[in-house]
């Protein structure tokens, strides 16, 4: 008996312990703003998603010699705009140095940097409003401990996209039949 209830507690304990791990590391981490613009990778398959680039304001493209390694870009508030958080330094994460208090993680595809963000779920009935990224779009990130991004929420302005698309919606007159 003894050996059936710990088979069965075992990896519940074990599940619980890594969920709590990764909540901690994502309560723990910080809030960044960016701003995204479109990206059309002609993906037939993505479903009901928005994609888009970040627009870190940085160095523009990854070195071409750290193709698919990891890369580390330190963040910090844009001077014209301090809600908003632009790349200052880049590299392997490795080499980062001590002053960057804020980095994103992520890697280069060719010279693009990715890191694994860059598309946000809306729902089917919002999608004829949003067959592009609105202008003034971007998309507030949860940086982990480690640097890795999770969406928090992708705004319009100072709205959220799924508010700027009822909006949308709204206002484009119906066609009758």
């Amino acid at each position: 008996m003894n050996r059936v209830l710990v088979a069965f507690l075992l990896p519940l304990v074990v599940l619980l312990g890594w969920c709590g791990s990764l909540e901690w590391k994502l309560a723990s981490g910080r809030e960044v703003r960016v701003a995204i613009q479109g990206y059309d990778p002609r993906d037939l398959l993505s479903g009901h998603y928005i994609q888009y680039s970040l627009d870190l304001n940085w160095l523009g493209t990854c070195p071409i010699d750290r193709n698919g390694d990891e890369v580390c870009i330190c963040l910090e508030p844009m001077p014209a705009n301090p809600g908003y958080s632009i790349g200052t330094w880049s590299g392997t994460c490795a080499e980062r140095p001590s002053t960057c208090a804020v980095s994103l993680r992520g890697q280069c595809n060719g010279s693009r940097f990715t890191a694994d963000v860059e598309q946000y779920y809306i729902p089917e009935s919002l999608a004829p409003a949003l067959a592009r990224v609105p202008q003034n779009a971007s998309v507030i990130l949860k940086l982990d401990v480690e640097g890795r991004a999770h969406v928090q929420r992708v705004l319009v302005e100072e709205q959220s996209i799924e508010e700027y698309a009822a909006q949308v919606l709204q206002s484009t007159p119906q066609a009758t039949n």
